[in-house]
């Protein structure tokens, strides 16, 4: 497999700003959010917090794209 090394270079430099513009709060809030969407529905309800739904929104509203959350989803 030939890595797309521009590519990769665009996506970090993505992750690298997303990163420096969230404060304290909004990155304890994504990984909340990434890992509810990991968990089965079920799990998800039991563990209380944050809905899929709620997680899906908060991740747009800091510029995820709906196919990168679909990725986490899976």
């Amino acid at each position: 497999m030939k890595l797309n090394k521009q590519k990769v270079a665009s996506e970090l430099v993505k992750i690298a700003r997303e990163l420096i513009s969230l404060d304290t709060f909004q990155k304890h809030q994504k990984n909340i959010a990434i890992k509810t969407l990991k968990m089965s529905d079920a799990g998800a309800r039991v563990m209380g917090g944050m809905t899929k739904e709620e997680a899906r929104d908060f991740l747009k509203s800091i510029g995820y794209s709906d196919r990168k959350i679909e990725r986490l989803e899976k």
